[in-house]
């Protein structure tokens, strides 16, 4: 006879150890949510890349969008299944540049000062 396993145990098991499962996104930022003029922001690629480059808000919004589904299992102990996301790919990104071979890591800085890897 065939196993019946409940959707809830599904859920479950891709939790990974330590993990909780919440049902909606926490809020985490570094300063609270900016104000930005959209005329004068910027996504500037510089490094190990053949030329600098510099998108306005509008060139950017107009690079290829990519739509990803997946589960999100975050370093503070929560994880979120089932989760949507749009955006620019990080590979758009890096055909954009083309860093040399040599290039290693990213490192991303924010308008508020918060930088990561």
């Amino acid at each position: 006879m065939e196993e019946i396993v409940s959707s809830d145990t599904l859920r479950k098991n891709r939790v990974p150890p330590g993990q909780r499962l919440v049902d909606s996104l926490p809020v985490l930022d570094y300063k609270g949510t900016p104000n930005i003029d959209l005329e004068k922001w910027a996504f500037n690629i510089k490094g190990l890349v053949p030329e600098e480059i510099s998108l306005s808000y509008k060139e950017t919004m107009n690079l290829p969008k990519t739509k990803v589904y997946f589960d999100i299992h975050c370093v503070t102990t929560w994880s979120k299944l089932d989760t949507t996301w749009e955006g620019i790919s990080s590979r758009t990104f890096t055909k954009l540049a083309n860093p040399d071979s040599t290039a290693k890591f990213v490192l991303i800085h924010s308008i508020d000062g918060y930088t990561t890897n």
